[in-house]
């Protein structure tokens, strides 16, 4: 489970019963996050575009949960040095490479307050901001 991996782990004192990395446990819904509305953003395209017969008029830039961001990281390292753009984007990978280039600086500078802080700069992969895709830091 993901949060095995962070140290120190203490589970809240109305958490269901049950320790991590113990008995397996059964979900019957998922977690959400309490302010789920701060965390996603509505880009308002200038220039819609249209890709398979459906307008895109806006994208919905948004948080990467831990999970996301660990696929995120096998992808990449199973990928072999190809591009990957963060899963944090509600339009296919088409639509974002075809914006036109003011309406796709809108979608990055949102994209950049959504990142995880880990990602913006320094070690490591960081999205270029012209392509939306993680690239090697030199």
């Amino acid at each position: 489970m993901a949060f095995e991996k962070f140290a120190g782990f203490i589970p809240p004192t109305n958490a269901p019963s049950g320790s991590p990395g113990g008995e397996e446990e059964v979900a019957t819904e998922n977690p959400v996050f309490v302010n789920e509305d701060k965390r996603s953003a509505t880009i308002q395209l200038e220039w819609p575009v249209t890709y398979a017969g459906v307008q895109y008029d806006a994208i919905r830039v948004r948080r990467l949960t831990v999970s996301e961001v660990e696929e995120y990281l096998a992808t990449i390292r199973r990928g072999g040095g190809q591009s990957v753009r963060f899963p944090m984007f509600d339009v296919p990978d088409v639509v974002l490479d075809h914006l036109d280039d003011d309406d796709a600086e809108r979608v990055n500078e949102a994209m950049l307050r959504f990142l995880p802080r880990r990602f913006r700069g320094g070690q490591g992969s960081v999205q270029s901001p012209d392509t939306g895709v993680a690239t090697p830091s030199s």
